[in-house]
């Protein structure tokens, strides 16, 4: 029930999302060849919420690999996103939750989890309305409290390292 809920979903959507040309995936895999894949997820909870980056890299890369992410969280602190990647972000959304319209079982699971979580069924339009809602400043606004170094955590699976 937080207000940013929908800025969160951007945020997601513009830094990684499913979306090849989220800014994670262009610096790391398509400028620097250094991972295979990248990925963000924003998961609210009733209590809380997590914003996750997962990617896997070659050990070689992976202090490279943390230090263009960490540039790229610093860059949407200080800097708002343009207009062409905030709107790139919104349509992916947008296009994913009209393609969830022609899936029974997912589109189900999703009311579900709405009436459970919110005690409503959003409709598409709502939906597109509060996403279309959110301005790039938001973002920033979110990205400099989230993004925190201070409130960030690490984990790290290397196998075969001490």
């Amino acid at each position: 029930n937080d207000p940013r809920y929908y800025a969160l979903h951007v945020l997601n959507a513009l830094l990684g999302g499913t979306d090849m040309s989220a800014r994670l995936n262009l610096r790391l895999r398509e400028q620097h060849g250094y991972v295979y894949q990248i990925d963000t997820a924003y998961l609210p909870y009733a209590d809380t919420g997590l914003f996750t980056i997962d990617f896997s890299t070659e050990r070689k890369n992976y202090k490279r690999c943390l230090t263009l992410i960490h540039q790229e969280l610093e860059k949407v602190r200080q800097q708002p996103p343009g207009k062409v990647q905030l709107n790139r972000a919104k349509r992916q959304l947008l296009g994913q939750a009209s393609m969830l319209e022609e899936d029974p079982p997912a589109l189900m699971q999703d009311m579900a989890r709405g009436l459970l979580n919110h005690g409503q069924v959003q409709n598409y339009e709502t939906y597109a309305a509060n996403i279309n809602a959110v301005r790039a400043d938001d973002l920033s606004g979110i990205a400099t409290e989230l993004f925190e170094p201070d409130r960030i955590s690490q984990l790290t699976y290397m196998p075969g390292a001490e």
